[in-house]
């Protein structure tokens, strides 16, 4: 096997037919190995389109190892790919390595549709990581929106915060979306984050429709409200995410027995709803009286208090 050339080596997959190249033009080696990170991504560029639709042709290569020094960068990558890319300023963006294979596919397919396009243009370097992205977003839209903040959690991951968001917020708009995803980029981490789009959702059904006096609360809104009002904690978003999550059920208790709030939570052992917990304003235990009209009305629709829970019950979480 032919030990490949210093010149090769630097562009990794493409050097056996950078080597052939030099082979038919000699004077290039020069070109090849004194060539700059952009340079070698053209040069790249140019063998991948050789290797993916010339067939491997010796006359096409042969032809290339001719023009691709002496002719205009534009002029040759454009009568290859049959696309206009520009001044190739681009390429300075790169990361400094030859890319994969699959990675220049990847860019030229970005630089075919406009939107995708318009976000490399916007990356001021553009990542191996960002690359693999741009493949991956079916839905320009939210790509030019995200991929810098993508590339920092992952495709997987953020696969998965999409379905969660698509889920829980079917009123959001592409123009909706894109907004909330720069607004990850600048979020503290992507709990925050999520609790925060979340707080917009809908809630699931409760398990009982309640009284004119024992109402569920069935917005994230009237949870925050009936926090800040009664003074416990489920202004928080965390008491908030568990509603929505389909966990937890809160209703507030108004009239004679009232103000107050309880917490009925969906017990897997059980195999149905209990109550966890009851409060009034600031956290404050109910009288007898409350407690009782309270209890009895839950048991009427078959969602009991047990008592004493091993874990810790939602509406002890701000007890001193």
């Amino acid at each position: 096997m032919t030990k490949p050339t210093v010149a090769a080596n630097a562009y990794r997959w493409a050097h056996p037919a950078i080597e052939q190249m030099v082979r038919y033009r000699p004077a290039a080696a020069l070109d090849f190995l004194q060539a700059n990170a952009a340079t070698k991504h053209f040069v790249a560029l140019a063998v991948r389109e050789w290797e993916a639709h010339q067939d491997r042709s010796e006359r096409v290569l042969w032809q290339l190892s001719a023009d691709i020094f002496s002719r205009p960068r534009p002029v040759v990558l454009g009568e290859l790919w049959g696309i206009g890319f520009g001044k190739l300023s681009f390429l300075k963006r790169l990361p400094g390595r030859v890319l994969l294979r699959r990675q220049y596919d990847d860019l030229v397919a970005a630089w075919f549709d406009p939107q995708l396009r318009h976000l490399l243009h916007r990356c001021s370097k553009i990542s191996s990581e960002e690359l693999d992205l741009i493949a991956h977003f079916d839905e320009p839209v939210l790509a030019a929106a995200s991929l810098q903040t993508v590339s920092k959690i992952g495709a997987e991951l953020f696969d998965y915060v999409m379905a969660v968001v698509r889920r829980h917020r079917p009123d959001l708009d592409d123009i909706g979306l894109v907004t909330i995803l720069r607004e990850l980029g600048r979020a503290e981490g992507l709990s925050t984050w999520l609790r925060t789009v979340l707080r917009h959702a809908d809630l699931p059904p409760p398990p009982w429709d309640g009284t004119e006096t024992i109402a569920p609360l069935r917005t994230v809104a009237a949870i925050h409200a009936t926090g800040v009002e009664l003074q416990n904690c489920l202004f928080g978003d965390d008491r908030s995410l568990s509603a929505v999550l389909g966990q937890c059920c809160y209703y507030r208790v108004s009239g004679r027995y009232g103000p107050a709030v309880v917490s009925v939570v969906f017990d897997a052992l059980l195999g149905g709803w209990r109550i966890d917990s009851y409060r009034g304003p600031a956290n404050a235990h109910l009288e007898p009286a409350a407690e009782r009209h309270i209890l009895e009305a839950f048991a009427a629709v078959g969602i009991r208090f047990f008592g004493d829970y091993p874990k810790e019950r939602v509406l002890d979480w701000c007890d001193d």
